[in-house]
């Protein structure tokens, strides 16, 4: 990548030469401040034209407020604008027709004409339907926002974004309890606002998955309790029963002559009388 030196800093030569058309009426230190600025995406030749410009509108109005020229004239806005939609952008300006108070100097008039062009082909009753047919589905509150106003963005609401945007969220959310809690708040005096529903959708999924992750805690240690049970009762199991084994084998290896273990053959008893019966070789049991 090239750099080149201004200042005594080292810019790369694709920011420089955009920061040059930026400087017609700035000082040193907003020339410095505007090389370190990304501008927007220029449109690109393509079927999504209405996106595209919906995207870039956005993208150059935040780029104009970092870059401080949000008050700056309108010429200078126009230009700086022409700058960064890229050669297809340029190519639809060149195809515009002002007439009577419209001016190509005049910002509103041009974004104005741009609106009116790439926005010509799209069906905003469609788009409108489309945004509030959006589910949740296995999207997080979060997701579920953003893919949100990624719609709402198409449908040229203006004053009523989020009005829509609200009945797009309560419409399509997926906790059923949740969305008649928000159908109440929204018939009550205090009346309920995106943010607030927004927000509201926020917690209690926080708190589900503060829960889900509570029981699935419970649930292991349960578990684990379950197998230790279980081994203790195994382990008494085994006692018992080499208890009863070695019982059994201590009881098979005892003479029944004279109740003693011993060799075969070599038993104390042999020749010995009973106290009992008279009788010999065994003792009185």
């Amino acid at each position: 990548m090239k750099l080149v030196t201004v200042y005594g800093r080292r810019f790369s030569a694709t920011k420089l030469a955009f920061s040059v058309q930026l400087r017609l009426a700035c000082n040193k230190d907003e020339y410095m401040y505007q090389c370190w600025l990304s501008s927007p995406k220029p449109i690109q030749e393509g079927s999504d034209l209405s996106n595209q410009w919906t995207r870039f509108k956005e993208e150059f109005e935040l780029f104009l407020t970092a870059a401080e020229k949000s008050e700056a004239d309108d010429k200078i806005k126009v230009a700086i604008m022409l700058r960064c939609i890229g050669p297809r952008g340029n190519d639809i300006f060149k195809s515009f027709t002002f007439s009577g108070a419209k001016s190509k100097d005049n910002y509103g008039h041009v974004i104005e004409k741009f609106d009116a062009f790439c926005n010509r082909g799209t069906n905003i009753i469609v788009k409108r339907h489309q945004l509030l047919s959006t589910k949740q589905g296995n999207m997080t509150i979060d997701e579920y926002v953003t893919d949100l106003h990624k719609t709402a963005r198409e449908c040229q609401l203006a004053t009523m974004y989020d009005d829509f945007m609200l009945q797009a969220l309560l419409l399509g959310i997926n906790d059923v309890q949740l969305r008649r809690k928000l159908f109440d708040d929204a018939s009550g005096d205090g009346g309920l606002g995106l943010e607030r529903a927004i927000k509201k959708c926020r917690i209690t999924e926080n708190s589900e998955n503060d829960m889900a992750a509570l029981q699935s805690e419970e649930s292991v240690q349960f578990v684990n309790s379950k197998r230790k049970g279980s081994k203790s009762a195994n382990s008494q199991r085994e006692e018992d029963t080499r208890s009863t084994r070695g019982a059994k084998s201590q009881s098979k290896s005892l003479c029944g002559n004279c109740g003693r273990s011993h060799p075969p053959r070599k038993c104390p008893a042999y020749g010995q009388q009973c106290h009992g019966c008279r009788k010999y070789n065994h003792w009185k049991s």
